[in-house]
């Protein structure tokens, strides 16, 4: 009777002790697991749309980084803790694609470091038009140079802030392409005539600070910011660099010159004989922004000939200098083509100007003209935003211009040339914006507005940066079949927020399991506590009847 006790006795300890053993096992198995989770970024992506995972059109693209010559790596630096940044999802899913890139390809490098602890870090990186590095920025490295980029940019957002798509592979693909490329075309500001201009050897210009946002624009879609001076080159006799893909006039604040009446004229290198040069020959493509308040005789001209007639008059609406642009929805008009898909939101993001006249084209009744002594050159004007038909615009002496009218406020002249020979047409495009403010940080960096998605849009369109404009992932290339990147799937709208806020962007994932995935879910939990509760059963059975 006693041993059978004794027998019993231990049989309950080694019950007992198997339980505790068990317990410990699998809280150190949770342990592990978790730490090899996040060690080799191990996961389950569980939303309907993949919101985790590598398309195969992403790794299509970015399949030529292993085959970069030379042997730096490119390096993906993420400022703030990992921690951190996989508890808010408008940064967690930016760090998992990275460290998936990082997974794939032997020639990424992801790393995550607290800047605000460690700022000598990302030293070298400011001395660009940034004047600082928020834990929210990601910095793509490859060599000499580097794309600084912000979390929030990765998601497509209407005007109040609210996402319905993630672009992260779009942007991510557009930046390794950029910061990688052999050659990278060029992007020329004018640096005479009192233009503002960005100047990349003096990161500490004020003017630099103002066309920032610009400029990261114009990195992101692949071109390299350089200075010319026009009235320099036409004094040596010498045309704009053939590396120009877009030339810039931002703002001049005092009239070009232009070629006399001799019959050798067109030998004369003028400034405006060189812009028409570029267009005509060159095939090129020119930005000019212009402030209603000064007056420009020779230029203007010179703009009227591509189509453009500024007035001297500022438009407003009742709510003073700000003005909002009207989508174009006609499908057939140039526009449309450029951010029509992007205006069919139902809650589309506005695009504003600041400050802004209007332009009236100069072709009289029509929008197209031919090019006189050319074979099958046409010049085709069309407007790029128009006002709502309940502007005002006031000449400066307080009269009234115009009023009740839908006026344009940034335009497009398009040259279409045909070659006689392969029948193919060749594009020069002049764009034109009646407000100095055009490019600054206020409109091109604000968030909730979509003027940086659309210029860049404009941009990769005129611009023929042909390498990054074929990108088709979706993001800010409205040229793409995926149009603003991967859609949320239920349609529900999120606030991306910032370290800094207090509101957190609902976790999506959390409220958009897929059918399949919920079933697995579901089965592992409730596998757990029937198998407890199982060997439970079995246990006190067992006991009972031994």
């Amino acid at each position: 009777m006693m041993k059978t006790n004794l027998n019993k006795g231990n049989g309950r300890r080694l019950v007992a002790l198997i339980g505790a053993v068990s317990i410990a096992a699998l809280f150190l198995l949770n342990l592990l697991l978790t730490y090899l989770g996040q060690r080799y970024n191990i996961f389950v992506d569980t939303t309907p749309e993949g919101l985790y995972t590598l398309t195969d059109a992403m790794k299509k693209e970015c399949d030529f980084i292993d085959d970069l010559p030379g042997e730096d790596k490119v390096e993906i630096l993420f400022c703030a803790d990992p921690d951190t940044l996989l508890d808010n999802q408008t940064t967690a899913l930016n760090y998992v694609m990275a460290l998936e890139l990082d997974k794939r390809y032997d020639r990424i490098e992801t790393s995550a470091e607290n800047v605000i602890y460690n700022p000598t870090l990302v030293s070298k990186y400011k001395a660009t038009s940034l004047t600082e590095i928020n834990p929210t920025d990601i910095i793509v490295s490859y060599g000499d140079r580097y794309r600084i980029i912000n979390a929030n940019n990765f998601w497509t957002a209407d005007s109040e802030g609210n996402v319905w798509a993630y672009n992260g592979e779009y942007k991510f693909a557009s930046v390794l392409k950029s910061v990688t490329a052999k050659n990278l075309p060029k992007a020329y500001f004018v640096t005479d005539f009192g233009c503002s201009y960005f100047n990349p050897d003096e990161p500490s210009r004020v003017e630099n600070e103002e066309l920032a946002a610009f400029v990261g624009l114009l990195s992101e879609r692949g071109l390299e910011v350089k200075n010319i001076s026009l009235s320099d080159y036409a004094a040596r006799d010498e045309e704009i660099p053939d590396d120009c893909v877009l030339l810039i006039i931002n703002n001049p604040q005092s009239d070009l010159t232009s070629a006399g009446n001799s019959l050798d004229s067109f030998y004369d290198k003028t400034e405006t004989e060189l812009l028409d040069r570029y267009l005509v020959t060159d095939h090129g493509s020119l930005m000019v922004t212009k402030s209603p308040d000064v007056t420009l005789p020779v230029f203007e001209a010179f703009l009227r000939e591509w189509g453009f007639s500024f007035s001297t008059a500022s438009v407003k609406e009742a709510g003073g200098d700000t003005v909002i642009g009207r989508y174009e929805t006609d499908e057939n008009e140039y526009a449309y083509r450029i951010y029509g898909n992007y205006a069919a939101l139902s809650s589309a993001p506005r695009f504003v100007f600041r400050n802004t006249g209007y332009i009236t084209c100069s072709y009289g009744e029509g929008t197209s003209t031919p090019e006189h002594g050319t074979y099958a050159v046409t010049r085709n004007y069309a407007h790029l935003f128009r006002t709502n038909s309940l502007v005002k615009a006031y000449e400066p002496d307080g009269s009234l211009a115009e009023t009740d009218k839908a006026l344009d406020v940034a335009a497009v002249c398009t040259r279409l040339d045909l070659d006689q020979y392969t029948a193919e047409y060749r594009y020069s495009y002049l764009f034109c914006a009646a407000s100095a403010d055009f490019f600054s940080n206020e409109l091109i960096g604000n968030g909730s507005y979509a003027n940086f998605d659309v210029v860049s849009a404009l941009v990769e369109n005129i611009s023929r940066s042909d390498e990054y404009a074929s990108i088709t992932l979706g993001g800010v290339s409205f040229n793409s079949d995926s149009v603003g990147g991967k859609e949320l799937s239920d349609q529900k709208l999120y606030t991306v927020s910032d370290f800094s806020t207090s509101q957190e962007l609902s976790s999506y994932e959390k409220k958009t399991f897929s059918t399949d995935v919920a079933v697995w879910f579901t089965v592992m939990i409730m596998a757990v506590p029937v198998t407890v509760a199982g060997l439970g059963i079995f246990v006190c059975v067992k006991r009972k009847f031994k």
